[in-house]
């Protein structure tokens, strides 16, 4: 198993123990994790224009996702006792934003094109009837009840995505101001996660995540 920068150094901190001490120094947590992001991507293929800029920016979303402390996903770390879990999940968090920013034109509100962008032909980005719609100068001309059956499309096609889940999705929706259940008429986190996960043959299979 890959051992990161940041996890090591947090194994000879001192200062930094508990997930708490972690956000109290979420500054310089951010700061150390940056290497270890720039070689996944690296190591993924994955490259940016500006990689300072989309790290920064991605940091930003992440600091103002784990403020939401009602998300599943954010519960799950902050009671998090393992301090290389809570590590590993910053570093994937932060990629996961950067990838998100830069190929999927629903995070426009965090990006700045077209300084932004991502040079990987095999990451997907949605073509969905929302991302055209959203080339309108006028917003307004779509209903409400048009941007709530897209972004429910989006929600279906990203069950076998692995980079997008529920806080993903829950983020998305409240951009345009809308909460999960007013988009799929249930409360999702009420239901066990089902996201895509690869089989040893190399297919896709639906799994239940607790």
């Amino acid at each position: 198993m890959q051992t990161f920068t940041l996890v090591e150094i947090l194994r000879e901190s001192r200062k930094i123990n508990t997930v708490n001490d972690l956000l109290s120094n979420y500054n310089a947590v951010i700061e150390l994790a940056k290497e270890d992001v720039k070689k996944i991507a690296i190591a993924k293929k994955i490259f940016f224009t500006d990689f300072d800029a989309v790290f920064s920016t991605a940091a930003k979303m992440l600091r103002n996702t784990l403020n939401k402390k009602h998300l599943k996903a954010v519960k799950r770390f902050l009671t998090c006792e393992n301090i290389d879990d809570a590590a590993n999940f910053i570093i994937q968090r932060l990629l996961n934003n950067m990838k998100n920013i830069t190929t999927n034109q629903n995070y426009n509100e965090y990006a700045a094109p077209p300084k932004f962008s991502i040079l990987h032909d095999n990451i997907k980005v949605y073509d969905s009837e929302l991302e055209r719609a959203l080339q309108l100068s006028d917003l307004k001309k779509i209903s409400a009840e048009k941007l709530k059956q897209n972004l429910k499309k989006i929600w279906e096609e990203a069950i076998l995505d692995f980079d997008f889940d529920l806080i993903d999705f829950e983020n998305l929706c409240a951009s345009y101001g809308f909460s999960m259940e007013d988009v799929l008429d249930y409360n999702p986190y009420a239901l066990p996660e089902m996201k895509g996960e690869l089989t040893e043959c190399g297919n896709t299979q639906l799994v239940l995540i607790f």
